[in-house]
């Protein structure tokens, strides 16, 4: 297991460095401009930091709101260190799905496994992984919106290719909300359990039973998408931050409309703390929506710079209280 996890490490490095010297080749990064617009603008630079430090703040209000729809009470302090402990470490490994959720799960099942706040280990994974789907709805339905809006008002900010954009936002939507569909389809959880379903039918099973324990009509399930929101309201609001420092007419709608893209980049191998794969793909997503790949390289390299600063001192400061917890018998 270490040497595959060392392995794909080395991997996802080689990678991003490649991807790196490809971007600079191309005379899409430029240091000078990137160290100049960080310091002319420290209050943008600290409001940056906070907006890309709430959503592990919100996060952990979101799982805890989960887990209250499954009638299970684990203390605030516990998820909160358990998610800046993870959230700093995941940061500096390749990037994929699933690692934050991993490390958070085994924090919590340590500082919860004995005491009045005993939770079972199959609840705490039920709520992370609905969790995780509603954080993938969110950014869905927020790059849905924005690509609608511009849709509907061609020409407003002369942006183009907004309409490959916005398709593969839709299906991206669409299987996000699968689960959610069979859910009211009695015949997909039958049919997932023959031997014979290929792989993407079982994890629609999977998801399904696990909201089949959530509460869904409870005010908690309302606070969890509401957060959900929340988180990927502020990761726009950042994106467009940077965005602005480096090409002051980007639109936030096209913003919007190109975040649900970037979230799946930046979920994919190929980038160590956010870099090479997430520059890439921004170049790539902004290009499409016409506006300039040099600024947007720029902006994604500063919010990885800044990401990986403030998740690592905010983990370093919350893990003592993390390992605190995880000490408790």
């Amino acid at each position: 297991m270490s040497f595959t996890a060392a392995w794909r490490s080395a991997v996802s490095l080689t990678v991003a460095v490649l991807l790196l010297r490809a971007l600079a080749r191309r005379d899409l990064i430029e240091t000078r401009a990137l160290i100049d617009a960080a310091a002319n603008a420290p209050g943008t630079l600290l409001l940056l930091a906070i907006l890309l430090l709430l959503p592990l703040v919100i996060g952990s209000v979101r799982y805890h709101a989960v887990l209250r729809t499954m009638a299970r009470r684990v203390p605030m302090s516990a998820i909160l260190a358990a998610n800046m402990v993870s959230g700093a470490v995941s940061t500096w490994l390749p990037a994929s799905a699933g690692f934050m959720e991993v490390i958070r799960f085994g924090l919590v099942v340590r500082s919860t496994r004995n005491g009045p706040d005993a939770v079972s280990k199959t609840d705490l994974a039920v709520a992370g992984l609905v969790d995780r789907l509603l954080g993938l709805v969110t950014v869905a339905l927020v790059g849905v919106i924005g690509g609608v809006y511009l849709l509907l008002t061609p020409g407003v900010w002369g942006v183009g290719g907004t309409e490959a954009i916005v398709a593969l936002t839709l299906l991206s939507a669409i299987g996000c909300a699968l689960p959610l569909v069979a859910l009211r389809v009695p015949r997909v959880a039958r049919a997932a359990s023959r031997v014979s379903v290929v792989a993407p039918l079982g994890i629609v099973q999977l998801v399904v039973a696990a909201l089949r324990q959530m509460e869904m009509r409870s005010p908690a399930f309302a606070v969890a998408f509401i957060c959900s929101l929340g988180i990927s309201a502020t990761a726009v609001l950042a994106t467009y931050l940077a965005m602005r420092l480096f090409a002051p007419a980007t639109p936030l709608l096209a913003v919007a409309v190109g975040f649900p893209l970037l979230t799946v980049a930046s979920l994919l191998p190929g980038n160590i703390a956010g870099f090479g794969g997430n520059q890439v793909a921004a170049a790539l997503v902004f290009a499409a929506l016409a506006l300039e790949p040099r600024a947007a390289v720029l902006a994604s390299l500063l919010v990885s710079t800044v990401t990986l600063l403030t998740t690592t001192i905010a983990g370093a400061m919350w893990a003592p209280r993390a390992w605190q917890h995880a000490r408790r018998d």
